[in-house]
């Protein structure tokens, strides 16, 4: 359960990475086009982050109330 944890915390940081790097990219002009050619756009996976960082809040909170403690 504990890996699960990390891994949905880990994955969570590196989509709110990539949302403000795609983000700034997109902004500046290199990423101009991945929008219309992709159909993501950088919000996407900021909804992500948000998404993996409730999921590992509520994995955590299952854990903890499944032990005890």
């Amino acid at each position: 359960m504990k890996g699960l944890i990390h891994l949905s915390y880990w994955l969570g940081i590196l989509a709110a990475v990539l949302a403000f790097v795609y983000r700034g990219l997109w902004k500046l002009g290199p990423a101009a086009a991945w929008p219309q050619t992709t159909s993501v756009k950088p919000y996407h996976f900021l909804e992500l982050s948000l998404l993996l960082f409730v999921f590992c809040l509520a994995t955590e909170v299952y854990a903890r109330n499944r032990s005890g403690s």
